[in-house]
């Protein structure tokens, strides 16, 4: 399992109190807003509540399909925010998001390091945990493999919001090219709601590319790169990606 977590900057004098809590907004006909479970009295039992993955792709025909391959929780603990990587973990005067990988165990039998997951935010204040839906599920497969950056935090209003990227490689042409995708995000989390919600991951970018051996570009073609960059901009508590305004309600 992959932590991502900051550890708490300290400060002269008394912290100042947490935001206070309120009540959801009430969602317009079309709100994308999806309320958090919780609240659990541990990050342990947040992460028990998330359904194992239900698929794993090997991509080859010789690998043997895994039999209940179950959510790895052992060392999910309380104190995440004493481990990981800093740029995965916000705080706000008592209240702390966290990002972070939640795998699945795959039985030894399978030959070869097969990893499968999601990733999740999870809020931690006074009244216990709350944890997200998963996105950006993945079950690498023999030749592919993902990963997710945080990029950076901001704050808008009551709002939250982590800027990411989403990565992608894969061989092809006999292992010959190496093509990779990416994917920039926006996603946002209203941490100081009863209960606390998050909003689906919006695109502000993407990107592909291959690399070809030497040995091997007459026989494996491939596309130029590509990037496209939306613009972009937050205006108070609402987003603006390519003239389309995104509310949070």
């Amino acid at each position: 399992m992959k932590w991502f977590v900051l550890a708490a900057l300290m400060s002269c004098g008394p912290p100042p109190p947490p935001p206070p809590i309120r009540n959801a907004p009430t969602p317009a006909p079309d709100s994308s807003r999806i309320a958090m479970q919780g609240p659990f009295t541990s990050a342990q039992l947040a992460c028990k509540s998330i359904p194992a993955c239900v698929s794993i792709n090997f991509g080859s025909d010789e690998d043997p399909a895994p039999s209940n391959p179950t959510r790895d929780c052992e060392e999910f603990a309380d104190d995440i925010e004493a481990l990981g990587q800093a740029d995965y973990h916000h705080s706000q005067n008592g209240i702390s998001i966290h990002v972070f990988e939640l795998s699945c165990i795959v039985p030894r039998y399978v030959p070869r390091d097969v990893t499968a997951g999601s990733m999740h935010l999870v809020v931690h204040r006074d009244d216990g945990w709350w944890i997200g839906p998963g996105w950006f599920s993945h079950d690498d497969q023999r030749n592919c493999g993902q990963g997710f950056e945080v990029k950076a935090w901001s704050r808008h209003g009551t709002l939250d919001a982590v800027s990411a990227q989403l990565t992608r490689s894969c061989w092809g042409c006999g292992k010959s090219v190496t093509s990779s995708t990416g994917e920039d995000f926006e996603i946002v989390v209203d941490a100081t709601s009863r209960p606390p919600a998050v909003f689906p991951p919006i695109t502000v970018g993407s990107s592909s590319s291959a690399e070809v051996d030497e040995s091997a570009v007459e026989l494996c073609p491939v596309d130029p790169p590509v990037t496209k960059n939306l613009p972009w901009r937050w205006a108070n508590d609402r987003l603006i990606v390519d003239g389309v305004t995104h509310r949070f309600d």
